[in-house]
Order: structure tokens, then C-alpha cells, then sequence
């Protein structure tokens, strides 16, 4: 999907396949790209299959809001550490990006501490600064009021 990796998919074939039906297992396979990620939404089976072992509860938040792991187009291509953010535990570390009509949004945020504690101050400043539309310094701003209200100094 645009460049991210979501997994390898095995085909064993009969007996050798003509160029169409190869074509046609292309088309399969970048159709998938775009479902599977999408299927999140609405089912858990697939992430109980991608997952090893359970995610702790600061991690089981904050990877649903991280962005996709690559993305490739004609304006620009990233591709998101995701060995930075452990898959099953949270160290505070977040981090978040999204491509706008004429702009790029990209933000890490790291609070002090391990666990619950330190997840929360990016769980409720990132998106939901990223999503008003605001300026930068403004996103900025109203970032610290949202953590000023709920950790004050600390």
C-alpha cells in the first residue's frame, strides 16, 4: 500500500500461469494492501493474527494512532522507525505525520517515563492538535494548554 510493508504473501500455483493471470495476482495483491489495513476498522482478526503476544494498555493506545509504516508518492516518500516504538510496550515515545493538499505534517513527541504515564501526553496532544487545521504555533499552543490541564508543571 504506497509502499509499506504489511507482510509476504505465499502463492503455490499448479502449474506455470500465463503473463495475464500473473497480472492479475498483481492486481490481487495491491487490492489486499488496501483492504487489510482498512479491515482494522471494522474486525480484529487480522490483528490478532499480526500480533506475538498482547500489547500493554500505553501501547495497545498509542499504536492505533501511529501513521502507516511507508509511504511513497509523487510529492514525497517516508518511512516511519517503527523498531523505535516497541510493538508491545510504550516508553512515551510517539510519533505522527500526515500528508496535507500542500504540506507535510510530521511530529515525535517524547514524554519522560515508561507506561501508561508517559503515553498519555502524546495520546492527547498529536491527532487531535494535527486534525484543528491550525497553524503550527498555534497547534503548539493549544498542545500546551491540553497538557498544562491535565499533568500541569510535572
Amino acid at each position: 500500500m504506497r509502499a509499506e510493508r504489511l507482510g509476504v504473501l505465499d502463492v503455490v500455483l499448479r502449474e506455470p500461469s500465463a503473463a495475464d493471470a500473473l497480472d492479475t495476482l498483481s492486481q490481487l495483491v495491491i487490492v489486499l494492501g488496501y483492504l487489510l489495513p482498512a479491515a482494522d476498522n471494522d474486525t480484529d482478526i487480522v490483528e490478532r493474527l499480526r500480533r506475538e503476544r498482547p500489547l500493554e494498555l500505553p501501547a495497545e493506545m498509542q499504536w492505533p494512532m501511529l501513521p502507516i509504516r511507508a509511504c511513497s508518492c509523487d510529492q514525497f516518500s517516508s518511512a516511519w522507525p517503527v523498531s523505535w516504538f516497541r510493538r508491545t510496550r510504550s516508553a512515551g515515545a510517539l510519533f505522527d505525520g500526515a500528508a496535507g493538499t500542500d504540506e507535510l505534517f510530521v511530529s515525535v513527541i517524547d514524554a519522560m517515563g515508561h507506561g501508561l504515564r508517559a503515553s498519555l501526553p502524546g495520546t492527547l496532544v498529536s491527532p487531535p492538535c494535527r486534525r484543528t487545521g491550525l497553524a503550527l504555533a498555534d497547534q503548539l499552543r493549544q498542545a500546551d494548554r491540553v497538557l498544562h490541564s491535565q499533568v500541569g508543571g510535572g
